[in-house]
């Protein structure tokens, strides 16, 4: 299977599977200033707030989605 993305670009399904599980400090190379970013530019647009103590579930890319889905 595959999927087209915005810029017209296709990748195949592994594709997608590696972009939902990539960390996003380490392989997306997300430091600390810009993962804090991500989650008050994340808070703003959904309202939901991610306390420090659950960082730890919000460490990837599905992890990220599943905790807004699941508190949004």
């Amino acid at each position: 299977m595959r999927f087209v993305r915005a810029d017209g670009s296709t990748h195949s399904l592994s594709y997608a599977a590696e972009v939902e599980t990539a960390r996003l400090r380490q392989d997306l190379e997300l430091d600390s200033l810009d993962f804090l970013r991500l989650i008050e530019t994340i808070a703003r647009a959904t309202g939901v707030d991610t306390p420090e103590r659950d960082y730890g579930q919000v460490a990837t890319v599905k992890g990220l989605v599943d905790y807004v889905a699941a508190h949004g």
